[in-house]
């Protein structure tokens, strides 16, 4: 379920206006289900509900921006549990903020066991008058699904205030229009290390642990500056583990040996680094001798990194210590990302799809790109 994002101060409202500054006239989608904390069926028709209505949206006005609540999480890296149901009064301020012309909201309310409503309508941003509305009883499971396809088709037929963005009457100014996306989810095995104490006296173990997650999509609209939505996310963890014998001195007969006592300590050092944002990309296409490129050059974005240091002593000969400083956080910069998708073979004159690894990273990059009907 996607959920309305309460924005508490000016700086992340800027964030979310840049997003307006280039590029086609965005509509915001607001998806919500009645009772917020409905469950996970309801959520999943919801879900099913909005990606339906973007989906047709972007196919009947190409001009047009789709926008959900999701996407602009992910601009201002607004973690889930930071997800707050908001009222209706909040959504034409985030509206205005993103440069919405038109608000699209899509409800879906649980009316009794077996039973779900579905509203959907759009109202002008400024003014708040409704443009189209449109609703539906059903049940649920599959025939929840069908219904949710068939409101959703019904409502963006009667969208007729979005005339000026459809395929008719939008002059693109993209040769190629479409989605490209790349995934990169590497976690290698824990490198382990374990070795003698420097005493002889027991191990000390030396795990290292990195995780990289990289999920970048750039969407490229009939008009306007291709937009890159980039979630990146790296852990590098050490953590030292010793379990020794430590010697506590002689009692008190000389001739006896040294009293031994276990103790150990543990140890973890660990690095985040954090960055999400959406920008501008630039993607070329090359087409020769039945065969075609894709180049996409997406630039560097702002992050932080986030240093955190934990330290425990079991004490052995004397009492235990714990050390948990406060993180020291930073920022920092997600590099610039470049993808290629090299000599593909050109099965359709007007559309280029596929899937392959990037042999740079190991990351997936996807492509569904579609020709343009460009004007000469």
């Amino acid at each position: 379920m996607k959920t309305l994002f309460i924005l508490f101060c000016s700086v992340l409202l800027a964030t979310v206006e840049a997003l307006s500054q280039s590029g086609p006239q965005t509509i915001l989608i607001q998806t919500r289900t009645q009772p917020a904390s409905a469950g996970g069926g309801v959520s999943t028709i919801a879900d099913h509900f909005e990606n339906t209505v973007e989906g047709l949206l972007r196919k009947e006005y190409p001009c047009a921006q789709p926008m959900t609540m999701s996407d602009i999480g992910a601009v201002l890296k607004l973690s889930r549990q930071q997800a707050i149901m908001g009222t209706d009064e909040s959504l034409p301020d985030l509206a205005g903020a993103i440069g919405a012309k038109y608000t699209i909201s899509l409800t879906v309310t649980e009316l009794g066991p077996g039973q779900l409503a579905l509203n959907a309508s759009m109202f002008t941003t400024a003014t708040g008058q409704a443009q189209a509305r449109g609703g539906d009883i059903t049940g649920s499971g599959d025939a929840a699904l069908d219904a949710a396809e068939a409101l959703a088709k019904q409502f963006v037929d009667s969208l007729s205030g979005l005339s000026q963005f459809s395929a008719s009457k939008c002059n693109p100014t993209n040769p190629w229009a479409g989605t490209i996306t790349y995934k990169l989810d590497q976690k290698p095995p824990e490198n382990i290390d374990e070795h003698a104490a420097e005493s002889g006296r027991g191990t000390v173990t030396t795990t290292t642990t990195n995780i990289v997650h990289d999920d970048v999509t750039i969407r490229i609209g009939w008009t306007g500056q291709p937009q890159a939505g980039i979630v990146s996310n790296e852990w590098l963890t050490k953590e030292e583990i010793g379990k020794v014998q430590m010697s506590c001195g002689r009692p008190t007969i000389a001739s006896q040996p040294p009293q031994l006592r276990s103790g150990g300590w543990d140890y973890v050092d660990r690095t985040d680094q954090n960055a999400g944002g959406d920008v501008e990309a630039s993607v070329s296409v090359e087409i020769a001798n039945g065969r075609y490129n894709i180049k996409v050059d997406v630039p560097a974005i702002k992050g932080e990194t986030t240093v955190t240091e934990r330290k425990h002593n079991d004490g052995g000969c004397g009492n235990p210590s714990d050390l948990n400083p406060e993180p020291i956080k930073v920022p920092s910069e997600h590099a610039q990302m470049l993808l290629q998708v090299n000599d593909k073979p050109l099965r359709k004159p007007d559309s280029l799809q596929g899937a392959d690894n990037d042999s740079t990273t190991g990351g997936i990059i996807t492509w569904d790109l579609t020709r343009t009907p460009m004007r000469k």
